[in-house]
């Protein structure tokens, strides 16, 4: 127990000129964030579509997939994979039930954007969710479809893109397009869509 509490208390410095090795700083710093998205999973519940059944109740939906800004459809690896805002809000509307209201999370790159964002301006923030430039976001499709579909939903989009770094994806970081130094978290970048 010792020897773990002198390691936290040193700075990530400290231990690198201790260690004499500079990589220990990235190292430690996602060992840190592994640990604490292992004790937030441990607090989530997660169920495969084929547990759901009439007992199940889905109060948070994420929707994991590629985007880009001003497109009704998310996208696969391979971009010939797509469904529409209309394909996903059945699927999700099949898998609960009537009288809920959940709350969908779309973590597509630029799912809040109506347009390319170049900063987190509050200004370019509030014109890409405007849907004024004769494009509509994502997920400002899905909260429509959810309209037309009878789902009773919250539905979030997340400004500017998802940040991948070494073949992983920081699912709570998000980046303006053009800009790798600039990172803000997710929840920062989350707006909520209303129906027209």
């Amino acid at each position: 127990m010792e020897r773990i509490t002198y390691v936290n208390e040193q700075t990530p410095e400290k231990l690198s000129k201790t260690l004499k090795k500079k990589k220990v700083y990235v190292n430690f710093l996602e060992k840190i964030q592994a640990a604490a998205e292992a004790g937030a999973l441990d607090q989530t519940e997660f169920i495969s579509i084929d547990e759901i059944d009439e007992t199940s109740q889905l109060s948070k939906v994420y929707v994991l997939a590629h985007g880009i800004a001003g497109d009704q459809n998310i996208y696969a690896k391979d971009a010939t994979q797509k469904k529409s805002a209309a394909e996903v809000v059945s699927e999700i509307k099949a898998l609960i039930k009537t009288d809920q209201t959940v709350d969908i999370r779309l973590t597509s790159c630029q799912s809040a954007d109506d347009r390319t964002i170049t900063s987190f301006e509050k200004t370019e923030l509030d014109e890409a969710r405007k849907n004024s430039c004769g494009n509509i976001s994502l997920a400002k499709h899905v909260s429509n479809e959810c309209k037309t579909q009878k789902v009773n939903a919250k539905v979030h989009g997340y400004h500017g893109n998802g940040v991948y770094e070494y073949s992983r994806f920081y699912h709570k970081t998000r980046k303006p397009v053009g800009d790798n130094k600039l990172r803000i978290r997710a929840s920062k970048a989350r707006a909520e869509f209303i129906p027209n």
